[in-house]
């Protein structure tokens, strides 16, 4: 059967994970397109902006409709109000659909025909189906970013948020008595980084993630809150060991002890203080090998083309 032509519509332009992942998907589907809601101009911006996108979104003409997020939900429903594509809801993570977000979800919900989410803690108790992030296959030649660096090197790759723990992770290595060198990439305000840098943090701001997980000892994520977090099998994949929350999404990717390390934060400080290297680089090789048979590109693909093609065949169906 052939795949229905797919609109993903996200938001954040650019330096989101779901958008990273949703991106490339579009990019190894031929019949899948990718489009961002700032890209298109509807948010933020003008009235005639978002009428500018409701005019691209129309002449793509999908049969399929993938809806990341509440924005995304409303322009889909305002694109279509009367019929049109099946509609796809899209939970990225159990912090969607809070607070005023619910009044989107209760207008998306008459007309998405299931959502789809990267976790089962996503999903919560909707009808829907799980597809998990996979990843592609790491290049083989790929030299760490940065070198000569107190060993182990720790990282937390993510824009701050106050769910991602940057403040957290800062205080439990300070704690720890601030073993090794401690990294934080992606954007970061200006307080944050200043403190950080105080105590001897490296603060590379955005730089290739690749490069940079290959130069890590341990990848770090305290997170308060997740869906399932694409950097964790980004860097299993590489064979970097994981130190994670027991969040959201995270338990379905991370066994402790065997594939990962799964913490709450008040563990954290004493797993900093005794990590071994030795430990960590053989957690990490179990992890590499999880990820490569269970999360791939590829499987992820093949799990989004059957819920384009049952939303085709079916329009609104319990899946």
């Amino acid at each position: 059967m052939n795949d229905p032509k797919a609109l993903h519509l996200t938001v954040l332009e650019r330096g989101g994970g779901t958008e990273t992942v949703v991106a490339r998907l579009c990019e190894i589907v031929p019949s899948f397109r990718h489009m961002s809601l700032e890209a298109l101009g509807a948010w933020p911006g003008s009235a005639s902006g978002f009428l500018r996108a409701l005019h691209t979104v129309r002449a793509y003409r999908p049969d399929v409709v993938f809806c990341y997020g509440a924005r995304a939900h409303v322009l889909a429903c305002a694109a279509w109000p009367l019929g049109g594509p099946v509609l796809v809801g899209s939970i990225r993570g159990e912090i969607d659909f809070r607070g005023s977000r619910r009044l989107a979800e209760a207008i998306a919900n008459r007309r998405v025909a299931f959502w789809v989410a990267n976790s089962r803690a996503g999903l919560g108790d909707r009808r829907g189906i799980v597809i998990h992030n996979g990843v592609p296959s790491p290049p083989e030649s790929e030299p760490p970013l940065l070198a000569n660096l107190a060993r182990p090197v720790i990282g937390l790759l993510a824009n701050e948020r106050p769910m991602k723990g940057h403040r957290f992770l800062l205080d439990a290595w300070r704690t720890a008595g601030s073993p090794g060198t401690l990294v934080f990439a992606g954007r970061v305000s200006a307080d944050l980084r200043r403190d950080a840098t105080r105590a001897g943090v490296l603060c590379t701001g955005h730089v290739p993630a690749g490069p940079l997980i290959r130069s890590l000892d341990l990848l770090a994520l305290p997170s308060s809150s997740e869906g399932f977090p694409a950097v964790l099998p980004e860097a299993m994949s590489r064979g970097v060991p994981v130190l994670a929350t027991p969040v959201g999404g995270v338990p379905e990717l991370v066994r402790h002890g065997e594939t990962g390390y799964l913490l709450p934060r008040s563990q954290w400080v004493e797993f900093l203080r005794s990590a071994e290297r030795r430990h960590l680089a053989e957690t990490g090789l179990l992890g590499q090998r999880h990820v490569l048979r269970h999360f791939t590109e590829e499987r992820m693909a093949e799990r989004f083309r059957r819920a384009a093609r049952l939303a085709a065949s079916r329009g609104r169906v319990s899946a």
